[in-house]
């Protein structure tokens, strides 16, 4: 007998984007607050190139995983493969 399996879905709430540097101060000296929960980080470098003037934006949630492998997923479709620094999904 086939089970059918109910999964909730997931929205996320992407935060601003914020140059590596901005993120580097510390909150309490006036730099941006970084979340302590589970979540999804997105690095963005200038022109897509990561690691090139770095950009970063994060979603809080309580299904990084599955938030992940949909990212990874949607990033593959559209380039063809995943960048070389991630693990594959």
């Amino acid at each position: 007998m086939k089970r059918k399996i109910y999964l909730p879905v997931i929205e996320l709430e992407w935060s601003d984007c914020y140059s590596f540097n901005e993120l580097l101060k510390d909150a309490r000296s006036g730099g941006i607050k970084v979340p302590n929960g589970p979540g999804v980080y997105e690095v963005i470098g200038k022109d897509g190139v990561i690691f090139n003037n770095l950009k970063v934006k994060w979603a809080v949630t309580d299904w990084p995983n599955s938030v992940e492998e949909y990212l990874h997923k949607k990033y593959k479709e559209k380039h063809g493969k995943l960048p070389k620094y991630t693990k594959v999904t």
